[in-house]
């Protein structure tokens, strides 16, 4: 017995230290919960899936395939063994398959590279240039690329190099997206389903600015490479934001969304390719702006339907229009969201994720004959890539408690998932993972229900009293407090774990509370609706609201600034890394549909702008940033922290002069949150 006790004591000891998370778990290389597989590619016959992953739970991801049904993985690359530290922060881009269903296309350092099975990679356009946003015709002919600004060519048996486009530049982009428009690269340009012609997209900044370029669509023939492009003489009503292109089954039409620059009104626009005329199938218009859900043109039943998504009467859903017809069908409907939508390649088979049935998780479904089937069963969030003849879907599945991982099976309901990837090392179950309470509060200013995640300290709640942190994530325009695996919910456990009450409220985005010509104080609902969860966590005998604090990073740190301006009585503490704190001069696709109204409503301007509140500031306040940036929020937090000081306020500051407004390397992750915790204590 003596012996005994001593070992027992021993054992409880480890796996007590063990059970704790730190810092190193949350955010060094390799990882220990793993990393997530990326750019999910099932190949043409649908035998195969290739996607980017380390088994190892590296950062840099190498290419893999796995063979459907089996699951076998094969690692089809080893960059990773002959790259320099500096080159494993770069990643392979853009995966695709050609049309053979026997080499891979990708790119890695802005150059073009393919991959067969048992090779090493072989270079395909590999300049002093930067290539990018390459493309495989549906008849493997050609590979298509940007460089300079223009679209260029490669036939792949021949080797021969075609410039397509000549008039693209700086100020005249083509096939290149833009961060302060709508328009992301993949959607530049689109091959014709004969390989024959290519529709193009360019955008001009040479007459209207930056904020408001210029659109025009053009169709170019492959086979006289040498003549000018087709160009769309445009109605008025589509010199906007053009979002989407897509091409009818026949190649026929070729179908495309735009959005208005005041961002009110939204078209989706038919051009028949042979007779030139154009056509307007959808129009929506609304009092705030446009949704940015539902741009996604897909052409079903045998290209007889065009399908969209609109967030028109308060929710995200799919609709139909028929081409002949022009009545809108009605696909989804209910007080919930579509989160995403995909069609498989016959057009028969609509596959999508939403809240239908469980508001913070993200389940896939199915119409078949306008019925929706549920196809998974699990609790958790799913992510879902189709193939091709929609049969099979491949899943990115996750729960608060167990990291994604890639998963198959078969698109009817409750298919038994086939595990593909295991992320998680071997060390993983030593830790112990926190479930946070899913909560809801209402707000009563406005009478509202909210939602919330809370995490409690395990030890003592009967007999201590604990300070609160209040956590404000930065995508604000999304949905939170979902049921998945979350890196800022195992951050939350970890500060938990040091002595706190931590909360994650799910508030109102900005953007969804603007309107024109209304009195409403946009960031007073924000922060109503934190403080509403505050309270409501404050029923809790052990809890002391007395003792506030609030972080946040980009929009999240920007608005637990406005926290301890507009609301000192509430938060004595606040932490805001690289938070952007000048609207007139940090401007981004996202908040561009805000800025608009800003410049129009001195009212609305005057009520986010930290630099007139600042001086309310009783608490502690903490910039944490980068020094190496080329945007902005390092200079405005410079000019407001310069004017706190004019206005007597104490203010600290702290800098990663090796990093810029992202913070990339893992000490200074595991650095940072070690100085928001001595903070916050």
């Amino acid at each position: 017995m003596k012996r005994i006790l001593p070992l027992l004591i021993f054992m409880f000891c480890t796996l007590y230290s063990q059970g704790k998370i730190d810092l190193d778990f949350i955010f060094a290389h390799p990882r220990i919960w793993g990393t997530t597989p990326e750019e999910i590619r099932w190949s043409p016959d649908d035998s195969k899936i290739a996607f980017l992953w380390s088994d190892s739970g590296e950062k840099f991801r190498e290419i893999w395939i796995a063979e459907i049904p089996s699951g076998k993985l094969k690692k089809l690359s080893k960059l990773v063994k002959s790259l320099t530290d500096k080159e494993r922060d770069c990643k392979i881009e853009n995966l695709k398959w050609f049309p053979d269903g026997e080499k891979l296309l990708f790119t890695f350092q802005g150059d073009i590279y393919t991959l067969t099975e048992g090779n090493t990679p072989v270079p395909l356009a590999v300049t002093k240039y930067i290539e990018s946003n390459p493309k495989v015709s549906p008849d493997g002919k050609y590979v298509s690329f940007v460089r300079n600004h223009n679209i260029h060519l490669i036939d792949v048996k021949e080797g021969r190099e075609i410039q397509l486009t000549h008039n693209g530049s700086v100020e005249k982009l083509v096939g290149e997206g833009y961060y302060k428009s709508c328009l992301d690269a993949e959607k530049t340009y689109q091959w014709s389903n004969d390989s024959k012609r290519v529709a193009i997209i360019q955008y001009d900044f040479g007459s209207n600015g930056k904020n408001n370029p210029s659109f025009r669509i053009g169709i170019k023939n492959i086979e006289e490479p040498d003549s000018d492009s087709f160009w769309l003489k445009t109605p008025e009503v589509c010199q906007s934001f053009i979002r989407e292109i897509k091409w009818s089954p026949y190649d026929n039409f070729l179908a495309f969304e735009t959005i208005t620059h005041d961002l009110k009104k939204r078209y989706i626009i038919l051009w028949n390719t042979k007779s030139g005329s154009l056509d307007t199938l959808y129009s929506e218009h609304s009092k705030k702006w446009i949704s940015d859900f539902g741009n996604n043109l897909f052409w079903i039943d045998r290209g007889e339907k065009l399908l969209f998504g609109s967030g028109k009467n308060g929710y995200n859903h799919l609709y139909a229009i028929p081409i002949e017809s022009r009545q809108i069908i009605t696909l989804t409907r209910g007080k919930w969201n579509v989160i995403d939508y995909k069609v498989d390649d016959s057009g028969q088979h609509i596959f999508f994720t939403s809240t239908k049935d469980i508001p913070n998780e993200h389940h896939i479904y199915s119409i078949v004959k306008r019925e929706i089937r549920k196809i998974s069963y699990k609790d958790g969030v799913y992510d879902f890539y189709q193939s091709h003849n929609g049969k099979q879907i491949a899943e990115i599945y996750s729960t608060p408690l167990s990291p994604p991982e890639l998963f198959w099976s078969k698109t009817i309901p409750k298919s038994k998932m086939n595990k593909i990837t295991n992320s998680v090392s071997s060390k993983f179950n030593n830790y112990s993972i926190k479930e946070p309470l899913f909560k809801t509060a209402q707000n009563k200013s406005n009478g509202e229900s909210i939602s919330y995640r809370v995490w409690f300290p395990e030890y003592n709640l009967a007999s201590t009293k604990y300070p609160i942190i209040t956590c404000v994530h930065g995508a604000h325009s999304s949905q939170s407090n979902l049921y998945k695996w979350d890196v800022s919910s195992i951050l939350n456990q970890w500060l938990s774990e040091k002595g706190f009450v931590v909360i994650d409220v799910d508030y109102s985005s900005l953007s969804s509370n603007l309107i024109e010509d209304t009195d409403l104080d946009p960031i007073s609902l924000e922060l109503s609706e934190i403080i509403s969860a505050i309270n409501d966590v404050s029923k809790n005998d052990f809890v002391d609201a007395s003792r506030t604090g609030i972080w946040g990073w980009g929009y999240g740190g920007y608005l637990a600034t406005m926290a301890m301006f507009k609301e000192p009585d509430v938060f004595n503490v606040g932490v805001a890394i690289t938070s952007m704190t000048n609207w007139n001069k940090y401007k981004t696709w996202q908040q561009d549909k805000i800025i608009r109204l800003l410049v129009k409503n001195a009212r609305i301007y005057t009520a986010i702008s930290p630099q007139n509140y600042c001086s309310n500031l009783m608490g502690n306040l903490l910039f944490i940033q980068g020094d190496r940036s080329s945007t902005v929020p390092l200079l405005n937090t410079s000019a407001l922290v310069k004017e706190m000081i004019t206005n007597g306020k104490s203010v600290d500051f702290i800098f990663y002069p090796w990093e810029s407004d992202c913070i990339k390397l893992d000490g200074s992750y595991i650095n940072l949150f070690q100085k928001v915790c001595e903070y916050f204590e």
